[in-house]
C-alpha cells in the first residue's frame, strides 16, 4: 500500500512559494471553491494549481459543500466543474461535507447530496471522493455511499494536533490527520494529509467494488435505565474534581467555580459514546476545536476538549449508541451567576460567543 505524503491548501493559507514547498511533500489538494456560483472560486485556485503544475505536483481539489437539497448539490457539482474548465487532476476532486446544518438535514438527504454531486463530476472525467470526520461518516452517510467513493478522513488531535492513527473502522483513501503542519514556502499552519492510493498512477478505470449487502439491524426496544455522566473542568492551573450527573442545589452539581474561567473539560458517559467539543475565543473572534470521544485529563490532544491559556465560550456534546437516550447540558456566564437554557445534543450549542463560562452541567436523559 502507498503512503504519500501530501497538504490541503486553500485562500487562507496565502501566497505559496511552491518551487520550495515541492521538495517535501508527494501531492497537494487545493481547494477549488464553495457553494452554488462560480463567483466562489478559491481567489488562490488557479495560481495554487499553476505553481503545482509548474513544479511538477501532483495536484487535486475539493468543494466545500453548502447544499442542503438535491438540487443545491447538482449546482455545486455544476459551479466546481466551471471553475475547473477542463484542467487537468491527478486526485480526485472531494466533496467537502462538514456543515452541521446540512447533516441535520438527515442520513438519507446527505448521502443522496454526496452522490449527486459525486456522479456528476465523474460524468466530467474526475475521480471523484467524499471528504468529512470520522463521526460524520459513521453517522451521516449510508453504507452504499462509502463504498461506492473513495473517503478523505479528518480526523485529527485537539486543536489540530497530528494523530498517529485513525482508529476508522471503514475503508479510507486519504487522511487528514494534521491542522498543524509547517512548510518551506507556505507561511502558517497547514493541514497534513497521508494518502494510501497514489492516484497519479491509478487508472481511470480502477472502480471500487460494490460493497456486500448488511442485512438492516432489527430494531431494539430501548429499555429504561440510569445513564451516568462524569465530567470536570479545567480552571487556570488545576483540574477539579469529578462531578457525576448534576444536581442544581449544591456545589457538587456542576463542574467549575463561579467566577473563574473556563479553560477545558472532559467527560464520559456509563453506557454509550460521548463525545464533545470546545468553541474558543482568539484574537480573530473564535474557533471549535476538534471532537473528542475520550475521558484522560492527562491527555489534552485527545482526552479532554480546551487547552491551559484558553477561554471557553461554548460546548457541544453528543450521545450516541443508547437508543432512547440523549445528553442535555448547560453553562453559566462568567460574572452572571445564572444558567443559560438547557441544550439537548447537536440542536444547538451551550454558551455565547465571546463570553468565557464559569459552569458547566450535563446530565442524560429519556428522549
Amino acid at each position: 500500500m502507498a503512503q504519500l505524503k501530501g497538504i490541503d491548501v486553500s485562500v487562507w493559507n496565502g501566497s505559496i512559494d511552491w518551487a520550495l514547498t515541492k521538495k517535501e511533500i508527494d501531492f497537494a489538494i487545493l481547494r477549488i471553491g464553495y457553494g452554488r456560483e462560480v463567483s466562489q472560486k478559491d481567489a488562490r485556485f488557479e495560481a495554487n494549481y499553476a505553481g503545482c503544475k509548474a513544479n511538477g505536483i501532483p495536484v487535486g481539489g475539493y468543494w466545500y459543500n453548502y447544499a442542503k437539497t438535491v438540487d443545491d448539490a447538482k449546482k455545486e457539482a455544476q459551479a466546481c466543474i466551471k471553475c475547473l474548465n477542463g484542467r487537468k487532476l491527478d486526485y480526485p476532486v472531494w466533496y467537502d461535507i462538514e456543515e452541521n446544518s446540512v447533516f441535520a438535514t438527515g442520513k438519507a438527504n446527505v448521502s443522496k447530496i454526496a452522490e449527486v454531486f459525486c456522479e456528476a463530476l465523474k460524468a466530467a472525467g474526475y475521480k471523484v471522493g467524499l471528504y468529512s470526520s470520522y463521526y460524520t461518516f459513521q453517522t451521516y452517510f449510508t453504507d452504499e455511499v462509502k463504498g461506492k467513493y473513495d473517503v478523505w478522513l479528518a480526523h485529527v488531535g485537539n486543536g489540530g494536533a497530528p494523530l498517529n492513527n485513525t482508529g476508522y473502522p471503514g475503508h479510507k483513501e486519504m487522511w487528514q490527520y494534521s491542522w498543524k503542519g509547517r512548510y518551506s514556502g507556505i507561511n502558517g499552519d497547514v493541514d497534513e494529509d497521508w494518502s494510501y492510493v497514489n492516484y497519479a498512477e491509478k487508472k481511470d478505470d480502477d472502480v471500487r467494488p460494490a460493497p456486500t449487502p448488511v442485512e438492516p439491524a432489527k430494531p431494539v426496544k430501548p429499555v429504561e435505565k440510569t445513564i451516568d455522566v462524569t465530567y470536570s473542568a479545567y480552571i487556570p492551573g488545576r483540574w477539579l474534581g469529578e462531578i457525576k450527573n448534576c444536581n442544581d442545589v449544591n456545589i457538587n452539581g456542576y463542574a467549575g467555580i463561579e467566577n473563574c474561567v473556563v479553560s477545558g473539560f472532559g467527560a464520559k458517559a456509563s453506557e454509550g459514546k460521548l463525545r464533545y467539543r470546545v468553541h474558543v475565543k482568539t484574537y480573530s473572534g473564535g474557533k471549535w476545536l476538534g471532537w473528542i470521544d475520550q475521558y484522560n485529563r492527562a491527555d489534552w490532544n485527545n482526552g479532554v476538549a480546551g487547552y491551559p491559556g484558553y477561554t471557553v465560550d461554548g460546548i457541544q456534546l453528543e450521545l450516541t449508541g443508547v437508543p432512547g437516550y440523549q445528553v442535555m447540558y448547560r453553562v453559566s456566564l462568567f460574572g452572571t451567576g445564572k444558567y443559560l437554557p438547557w441544550v439537548k445534543g447537536l440542536e444547538d450549542y451551550a454558551g455565547l460567543y465571546g463570553k468565557a463560562l464559569d459552569k458547566i452541567q450535563i446530565k442524560i436523559v429519556k428522549a
